[in-house]
């Protein structure tokens, strides 16, 4: 067998998506399978090379294929710079495929805007969806779904609002929640010793938000997280919240925020953009993970790459109370909060650095549940489900 993967991706990308792309490409090459990822020739800011940024082993193969890419100009096209990106690419996919495609090669995308033209052409994609928010049926999904020989989508959520629109054969589709690869977050240093190399201080209790702090101009929660903080920021000592993660423009922004609700810049660290390599040592280095996530459509149809990585780095979460995380965590690993709460938010908080004992318990469950959701057994359950 052999796996084309076609995406319409800037890789390496600080986005989530980038790494569900590579990761889910190695895992798919670990079963001996042929795999090669086509994306765009694209400008990129990020100059590391891609494997040694995801920490990726070189099983498989990267193909850059030509595009228009006119993003940079994006102030004066707007999203008519996306379309060409994506028509351009389109076009070079095709070609690309007709020269490529063997009697046993499966063609695998992510992108509704690229699935379209594959499927339009004959190429019976599988068909990978994630987060459908649509609140109406529409005529190119619904092809999709028809001409596509499979379909993998990544929550229940998800399946459920595709449900609500269009006719689907149970048969022909999965859900395949996204995964984590637990040996890469299991790292040899301490907790003293990453805090040492990481300059943060011993003594203090570290709660911490690790993620990008917006998606497409939406705040994920950060915003909550420090009006939850400043309730409670002298009630705790030795209390710090990390917000680790960017745009750097951004974590700037929401400094200013923290510094407006009356928090000494002792108390709140803005780290601004991290190597993905970088994030097992600040997970290894704080007490308590917070996922802020408010109420929307992105809440009900995720599966977030992050939750499985806390998991693997053995930590206790707090996360709101939303089915969709429940799929993946409980009160075993687990403390819920009220969504949009504040309130509730701090006094979880404020529970759990006062129960070591309870978040160490937590974090320990968090390994063991994080062995149900690797990338190995995600590609071999997509494998299974595609041959069957």
């Amino acid at each position: 067998m052999k796996i084309v993967y076609i995406t319409n991706a800037r890789i390496p990308t600080e986005k989530a998506h980038g790494l569900q792309i590579m990761k889910s490409c190695e895992a798919f090459a670990k079963m001996g399978i042929d795999v090669e990822l086509v994306i765009p020739r694209r400008l990129n800011d990020i100059k590391e090379e891609v494997f040694s940024y995801y920490g990726a082993e070189r099983n498989f193969r990267i193909t850059k294929i030509p595009c228009l890419d006119l993003l940079g100009a994006s102030f004066l096209l707007g999203k008519l710079s996306f379309y060409i990106l994506s028509v351009t690419f389109s076009i070079s996919a095709i070609f690309y495929i007709a020269m490529k495609k063997g009697k046993n090669t499966l063609i695998y995308c992510r992108d509704p805007i690229i699935l379209f033209p594959l499927c339009l052409i004959g190429f019976n994609p599988i068909a990978e969806l994630h987060d459908y928010k649509s609140e109406k049926p529409r005529r190119t999904v619904r092809f999709i779904l028809d001409k596509s020989s499979k379909i993998v989508v990544n929550s229940s959520g998800t399946l459920g609002k595709i449900k609500r629109h269009y006719d689907i054969n149970d048969k022909k589709v999965m859900v395949a929640p996204n995964g984590v690869d637990p040996e890469f977050f299991n790292i040899d240093e301490s907790k003293e010793e990453a805090r040492k190399l990481l300059n943060i201080p011993q003594g203090s209790r570290i709660i911490a938000y690790v993620g990008r702090i917006e998606t497409a101009g939406t705040d994920k929660g950060v915003g909550l997280l420090i009006k939850s903080f400043a309730t409670i920021k002298d009630r705790v000592t030795n209390m710090v919240l990390y917000i680790i993660g960017g745009p750097n423009e951004l974590a700037e922004n929401y400094n200013k925020q923290a510094l407006s609700l009356g928090i000494d810049s002792s108390a709140i660290m803005f780290t601004g953009f991290v190597p993905f390599r970088r994030v097992p040592l600040y997970l290894r280095a704080i007490d308590v993970v917070i996922v802020p996530l408010p109420k929307g459509k992105h809440a009900e149809t995720t599966s977030p790459i992050k939750i499985f990585e806390f998991m693997a780095a053995g930590k206790a979460i707090i996360a709101p109370d939303f089915p969709s995380l429940r799929e993946y965590i409980d009160e075993e690993n687990a403390i819920f909060f009220s969504p949009d709460n504040q309130n509730d938010l701090a006094e979880k908080i404020m529970y759990a650095l006062d129960n070591p004992d309870l978040i160490k318990n937590k974090g320990q469950k968090s390994l063991e549940f994080a062995q149900k959701f690797t990338w190995q057994k995600r590609a071999r359950n997509i494998i299974d489900f595609i041959n069957r």
